[in-house]
């Protein structure tokens, strides 16, 4: 590299970024116990409901439930504490809030309710990749979640929202979240590289499904689309107005607030 990122990163002063760059970029052998005394670590395992979900702060009826807007801020309160703090189901706040989400897992496999009735490969495959990433690898439900995963591709080896993929239905994006059942996805229609991109999430950090060919099928097709718009008109350049005009929800997603 023509300019060393090092110095800056460590003159930063975060001690989460330091630990992440002596034990990812440098291969010290750190302890993530060492992180799990912060303060905003203490502040959100106290701000956990004793049912391990954390409360989402905003919303709307119309859109979800009370409960589904719970999963939502548990699974972004989740991408802080493993990703950037390390916590792993060795922690009890990561061991309730896995829990928690594990009681939206339907018989199918998948995790549901984000999107009402309907299939959120992405939300499961993300979900799933942060539970392998804190220790939860040889949990049943994992893998059944990820074998879900793996049965719900598109033809072309990638991920798509399944609701998308076929004609809309009129009363749009809400209307058919609140369907009975999920549309199953027209496969043959081109996966989405963001769907794509973080239901891969999953396999990536399984030890052994990273090594599976339907993970490098996926991977090849996201490295393809590098620099391209997503196939999907409710991705790619639209402007964040366009966008909830496209899905038909106004609050889709906010600020988790511990």
């Amino acid at each position: 590299m023509r300019y060393d990122p090092i110095g800056p990163l460590l003159a930063a002063g975060d001690p989460a970024l330091a630990w992440a760059v002596g034990h990812d970029l440098f291969d010290e052998p750190l302890e993530p116990q060492t992180l799990w005394e912060l303060p905003p670590v203490v502040h959100a395992a106290r701000r956990q409901g004793e049912d391990g979900s954390w409360a989402y702060h905003g919303g709307a009826s119309r859109v979800r439930s009370t409960e589904n807007y719970a999963q939502l801020a548990t699974y972004q309160q989740l991408l802080v504490l493993i990703a950037k703090y390390r916590l792993d189901r060795r922690h009890p706040t990561i061991a309730r809030a896995v829990d928690f989400l594990f009681g939206f897992q339907t018989r199918e496999g998948d995790i549901r309710g984000l999107y009402g009735s309907q299939y959120t490969p992405h939300y499961t495959g993300g979900m799933l990749g942060l539970m392998v990433a804190a220790g939860y690898q040889d949990d049943r439900r994992v893998l059944r979640g990820i074998d879900w995963l793996l049965s719900m591709r598109q033809d072309d080896g990638g991920w798509a929202l399944p609701l998308r993929t076929v004609r809309a239905q009129p009363g749009g994006f809400t209307r058919m979240m609140r369907l009975d059942a999920p549309i199953e996805p027209d496969r043959s229609r081109s996966s989405s590289h963001l769907i794509t991109g973080i239901a891969l999430r999953a396999l990536a950090a399984h030890p052994r499904y990273r090594r599976r060919a339907e993970a490098r099928k996926a991977a090849r097709f996201l490295a393809g689309r590098f620099l391209r718009p997503d196939r999907y008109v409710d991705r790619g350049e639209l402007t964040l107005e366009q966008l909830d005009k496209a899905l038909d929800v106004t609050t889709m997603t906010g600020p988790a607030k511990s």
